[in-house]
């Protein structure tokens, strides 16, 4: 059987009552829950949706796009790595370490990625 709802219904972002009250319950939580949790909490979280972020990475490239690629790992370890170096070396804060590992895995990316581009075939 065949789903005959358009297109733009099924990418409708709040489509039902309960999907913007679930969103609107989460916002609510990530904006409440640092000024509640402790400082190990907090860094727990951080890891956790750090590593969220990596592995929703590799679902859009496995998934999504059905690639096979382990350089998304490398890029993501390259930031990570960056984080650690600007932080432990330079006591530098989060937020200007986290853009500055999004800045080196983008630039890591163009490096690699530019001259594969002009790959063929298997």
């Amino acid at each position: 059987m065949k789903d005959r709802s358009p297109y733009a219904q099924e990418l409708a972002l709040f489509g039902t009552r309960a999907r913007r009250v679930r969103f609107a319950v989460a916002l609510t939580s990530l904006i409440v829950l640092p000024f509640v949790f402790t400082p190990f909490q907090l860094d727990l979280a951080n890891q956790v949706l750090l590593a969220s972020i990596g592995a929703l990475s590799l679902l859009l490239l496995t998934g999504f796009a059905g690639l096979i690629s382990l350089g998304t790992a490398g890029l993501l370890a390259a930031g990570a790595y960056t984080v650690g170096v600007l932080t432990r070396e330079t006591g530098a804060p989060f937020w200007v370490t986290l853009p500055a590992a999004a800045v080196l895995g983008a630039v890591l990316g163009l490096i690699f990625g530019l001259p594969s581009l002009r790959l063929r075939g298997l």
